[in-house]
């Protein structure tokens, strides 16, 4: 059953703005679901649920930080860039 709401958001490495890339939900408690994150190890391949910004096929992406959400509970943000 899924406790935790992670959103990935995508980080301009030229600008540093960032974008909505991904959300999904996982069955790990918050602190669990953060303990599973590895900033500046990881990388994975993502899809984006916004195909406009970031194309229809999968991207290789760079964990750099990842917090819970303060201000929306059970909510996981990772923050991505690129490799």
């Amino acid at each position: 059953m899924p406790k935790t709401r992670v959103v990935y958001k995508y980080r301009d490495p030229q600008s540093s703005r960032e974008f909505a890339l991904k959300a999904h939900m996982v069955g790990h408690e918050p602190e669990q679901a953060f303990n599973l994150m590895h900033p500046d190890v990881e990388v994975s391949e993502l899809w984006s649920d916004n195909t406009e910004r970031h194309g229809t096929k999968p991207k290789q992406r760079r964990i750099i930080d990842h917090y819970l959400d303060p201000k929306v509970p059970n909510q996981l943000i990772i923050i991505v860039t690129d490799p």
